[in-house]
């Protein structure tokens, strides 16, 4: 992932969501630990027609995708710009892994204050 994309080699079938998060706490490593998740949110969402990208820009249009804000209109790109000081959460369905897709990947992206784009994955066990 890039401040300009976000790849998954086995394609995007369900889109992914973005959200603003509001840190209250961070873990020992500079992460957030706790936070709500009640703020804005925007939605990639995959039309079902035409071919799965493996590819999604954020300030491009994605034939066959298209971005909601808040879960209301729909937009060609991604309907909110990221701002330096700022964590988000960026997930999808698509990201699990492992048998029964036992494994959940979530990513933070953190905007730090010269600008640089930050990612960090969190992969989560799941109790099946």
């Amino acid at each position: 992932m890039t401040d300009d994309y976000a790849y998954n080699s086995a394609g995007f079938d369900k889109g992914f969501s973005i959200q603003l998060l509001k840190v209250k706490e961070f873990d020992k490593g500079g992460k957030p630990k706790i936070f709500d998740s009640d703020s804005l949110r925007a939605d990639l969402n995959y039309s079902s027609d035409g071919k799965i990208k493996n590819k999604l820009w954020f300030y491009k249009d994605n034939e066959n995708y298209y971005w909601t804000y808040d879960l209301r209109e729909r937009y060609k790109t991604l309907p909110l710009k990221f701002e330096k000081g700022k964590w988000y959460l960026l997930w999808s369905s698509t990201f699990n892994s492992g048998l029964a897709n036992a494994n959940s990947h979530r990513f933070f992206i953190h905007i730090d204050s010269i600008g640089k784009f930050n990612v960090f994955e969190i992969i989560q066990q799941l109790n099946l």
